[in-house]
């Protein structure tokens, strides 16, 4: 984001590349896995567009950040928890509607318990 409150897409680019390069991805397979077609990032990056929001939700999954990072460079202050919840979703995914309750029971206890 600019002095003027603008969010850029230059800036964002810039984070796409730099997340990946961090995390050992290159922009191939990044392209690869968030839109299908080998060449998409080197071509949204190079004509300066965002992309649209599926991909920009594979993207930010992929390299483990979030959408909002990508796009304004910074971090929610929930994403510790968002990031701790990602992988118990597929256990969550398997209980009864029942077993969902006990654990939002348990959950609420354990959050009026601090």
């Amino acid at each position: 984001m600019n002095a003027t409150g603008v969010i850029s897409v230059t800036d964002f680019w810039g984070r796409v590349k730099s997340v990946a390069s961090e995390r050992g991805v290159t922009q191939r397979e990044l392209s690869r896995q968030s839109t299908g077609i080998d060449a998409a990032i080197a071509n949204w990056s190079t004509k300066h567009r965002w992309p649209d929001p599926p991909a920009l939700a594979r993207m930010a999954d992929m390299l483990n950040v979030t959408m909002e990072y990508l796009i304004t460079g910074k971090e929610s202050r929930s994403l510790p928890v968002a990031k701790a919840v990602r992988p118990l979703l597929s256990d969550l995914n398997a209980l009864t509607p029942g077993q969902l309750d006990v654990v939002a029971v348990q959950i609420r206890a354990l959050a009026n318990s601090r």
